[in-house]
């Protein structure tokens, strides 16, 4: 089987890869909040959601379901 190159400027050394490094701290920060907030019954999406609700609560006296998926950026059907 023939090898590919890897075109990047890390090829020799992919631990000093940005990307790399960010999706390890990535997966590392959302594995501890998964874990907090499982012992509250709640989803990482739930946890934005409600968290998202109170910021805007804060700002505006209503707040719809569109508000709350623009400000957290998520699609309104998943709201």
């Amino acid at each position: 089987m023939k090898q590919l190159d890897f075109n990047s400027i890390y090829k020799n050394d992919s631990q000093q890869s940005t990307g790399l490094l960010f999706i390890r701290a990535y997966h590392k920060w959302h594995g501890l909040i998964k874990s907090q907030l499982k012992t509250i019954d709640l989803t990482h999406p739930q946890f934005v959601l409600l968290t998202t609700l109170a910021a805007l609560l804060r700002q505006q006296e209503w707040v719809s379901q569109t508000d709350i998926a623009r400000f957290s950026d998520m699609d309104v059907m998943t709201v």
